[in-house]
């Protein structure tokens, strides 16, 4: 028989009960509270945060285009590269090991190597994803979790424990522009490396770190490397690239890759969506997608192999004379286009930094002269377009010394007594074209300086082009019209001469120089066609074709001879300028010059040759002629372009030189 329980009194069972239900109500509460807490009071932060969990950006680098020459050979092109990095997460308490490891692999020294890695853990130069410029970087970084700073060394890989979940990512960028075949290599000998761990004696523990050091001992991020196929050859007009500050990988800091640096670079894609609790991408949650644009094709209008032509013709005379510099440009009169452009010294784009910054310089644009002597084909035109002159009619050249409002002019050791005009340009004789240039008047001839367009820059898209430099007819000082008009007191650029050259060998009209040809889509299809570009009609076709049979005169028995072409009549003008430092002539020192047209009567090249600087006893006939001719009978065979006369049996040569004029000492501002 079972005896019943005693039965609890009324009041402790209350007592119980109330203590339950207090102890479940302050769980409500504080449940209430934390409920608040969050959907209220931190609302608006919890959802920030949640919006950047889940929704994500993506960035696509574009590739940046190529440019090619006339032909389709690429001058400049991009490759693809690997930037290798060590995850500072691993190496924290071995470098020196790793290092040994890793060094051989990169083909660096161990020891340096172990220095960037400390200095980079102690806080010394601490290199970050951002130095990576990589939007992936970061988050391939943020699955890393390297350990604290300052970790006690081990004397075995065994016994360190892996990577803790609370510190922060870091890495440090080892080496650029890897080859892809390289880090293939690389990465199939660290599968392979043991780290000096029996690798059969290993916990599940030690198989996870040698996993762990075998992935993320290095890693690589795409990258793009710049590559010029051609050395050095138009390495001005190229220019190079550098480290991009506009959200590419590369950025134009010189020359072409500068200038169109915006076409090039093309355009970076976009992807934003959103992603699950894991960091994997929602595709069908993706609300913005800018398709990656790759950068333009550039073909430019430079021919390579007559490129290379005129820059081993320049390195003759650089040989020879030892100039400063020797610079060359042809064009093509009937449409502007520049077929080779070239300034020696040069430097290499693959290395610009192993050449002085003066190597960058594009001397044929960024540079202005008092030319001299092949100025006086300008102010020929001026004269013969306002028919103040005939290339008959006789100039009184007063035996080689003339005073003019008690300044002196001088015709070098030359004594002509009349010359023809024709012949005053055949001699370069100061004094006939001093006295032409009276005749054509100052404000006359200042026109003709700005219609033939050495005012102001000829538009080439290339970066720091010079405009000339020439003062207004009411500052001139009453002698300034003698000198003006031989090509004194003014200065203008290499290009500036040759277009306005062109303009002559064009019939009058001056056209703006074209460099480049066409620009194509990424995949070479054409995007636009750059045809030529007239800037306006300078002087009548009857007054061109005169001035170039004065310039015939020139070659045939004047001071060019040495620019003489077998097969092919030649017109040109030769130039020898004293140098001035803006306050006073320099002794000894010259501009040499000379710019032809082939063939003279239907000109297809201008060919614009200076030589800085060549020494005391140069002239533009004897050190730019000769380079003038070896350039144009290689170009006349690579361009197809037709003989037009007879080869004219060797004769001797008498040769006349310029005469550089003293001029007036005028600032100008180079």
């Amino acid at each position: 028989m079972s005896t019943p329980r005693p039965r609890q009194p009324t009041g402790a069972r209350c007592l119980r009960l109330n203590l339950l239900l207090g102890l479940l109500f302050a769980l409500l509460t504080v449940v209430e509270w934390r409920l608040v807490h969050l959907q209220i009071l931190r609302h608006a932060e919890l959802e920030e945060k949640a919006e950047d969990y889940q929704h994500t950006t993506r960035t696509e680098q574009s590739w940046r285009g190529q440019i090619q020459d006339a032909s389709g050979r690429r001058l400049a092109l991009t490759v693809p590269v690997k930037d290798v990095f060590a995850d500072l997460s691993v190496w924290t308490n071995r470098v020196e090991l790793l290092a040994s490891i890793v060094a051989p692999l990169l083909g660096t020294n161990a020891a340096s190597l172990a220095q960037r890695v400390h200095q980079s853990l102690q806080g010394r130069n601490p290199p970050t994803a951002t130095d990576a410029r990589r939007t992936s970087a970061g988050d391939l970084l943020g699955k890393l979790r390297p350990q604290p700073v300052g970790s006690p060394p081990a004397d075995s890989l065994v016994s360190l424990d892996l990577p803790t979940a609370e510190a922060q990512p870091a890495a440090v960028l080892l080496m650029r522009g890897v080859a892809p075949a390289t880090w293939t290599s690389i990465q199939e000998a660290l599968a392979r490396e043991t780290f000096g761990l029996h690798t059969n004696r290993l916990s599940s523990r030690q198989r996870a770190l040698l996993k762990s050091l075998r992935r993320w001992t290095l890693f690589a991020l795409d990258d793009q490397r710049r590559y010029y196929p051609y050395g050095e050859s138009l390495a001005q007009v190229l220019g190079f690239v550098g480290t991009a500050t506009n959200g590419h990988l590369l950025q134009g800091k010189w020359g072409l890759e500068a200038s169109l640096d915006g076409l090039l670079a093309g355009q970076n894609g976009v992807c934003a969506s959103s992603q699950d609790a894991a960091g994997n991408e929602l595709a069908f949650c993706r609300t913005t997608e800018l398709p990656v644009r790759d950068g333009a094709r550039v073909v430019l209008t430079v021919d390579l192999t007559l490129q290379q032509v005129v820059e081993q013709a320049l390195a003759k005379v650089v040989a020879r004379y030892h100039p400063t510099n020797a610079s060359c440009v042809i064009v093509k009169p009937s449409t502007g286009e520049v077929l080779a452009l070239a300034s020696l010294p040069a430097f290499s784009p693959q290395l610009p930094g192993a050449s002085p910054p003066a190597g960058w310089r594009n001397h044929v644009i960024s540079d202005r002269y008092e030319v001299g002597s092949v100025f006086k084909v300008i102010t020929l035109a001026a004269a013969l377009d306002r028919g103040v002159v005939t290339l008959e009619e006789p100039i009184f050249c007063e035996h080689g010394h003339w005073t003019y409002l008690k300044s002196t002019l001088r015709d070098d050791d030359h004594h002509y007594g009349y010359l023809s005009v024709e012949d005053c340009l055949a001699k370069s004789s100061n004094i006939g074209f001093a006295k032409i240039g009276l005749r054509v008047g100052a404000n006359a001839l200042y026109n003709s300086i700005l219609q033939f367009g050495f005012d102001r820059p000829t538009r080439l898209p290339l970066p720091y082009e010079t405009g000339g430099f020439i003062r207004r007819p009411a500052d001139w000082p009453p002698t300034s019209i003698t000198r003006v008009a031989i090509g004194h007191e003014l200065a203008v650029s290499q290009l500036q001469l040759a277009m306005a050259y062109a303009a002559i060998a064009n019939g009058g009209v001056l056209m703006r120089p074209l460099l480049v040809k066409q620009l194509n889509h990424a995949d070479g299809s054409l995007w636009i066609k750059c045809g030529p570009q007239p800037v306006r009609r300078v002087v009548t076709p009857e007054t061109t074709r005169l001035v170039r049979e004065a310039m015939r005169a020139v070659v045939e028995h004047g001071t060019g001879q040495l620019a003489a072409l077998p097969g092919y009549s030649v017109a040109g003008k030769t130039g020898t300028a004293q140098k001035s430092d803006g306050h006073r002539i320099i002794p000894g020192h010259f501009y040499c010059s000379f710019v032809g047209l082939v063939p003279a009567d239907k000109p297809e090249l201008v060919i614009a040759v200076a030589v800085d600087d060549p020494g005391n006893t140069a002239y533009g006939g004897t050190v730019a002629a000769p380079v003038f001719r070896e350039i144009a009978e290689h170009a006349v065979v690579l361009l197809g372009i037709h003989p037009d006369q007879a080869p004219v049996p060797s004769r001797p040569l008498v040769l006349t030189r310029d005469a550089p004029a003293a001029p007036s000492l005028v600032a100008l501002a180079h």
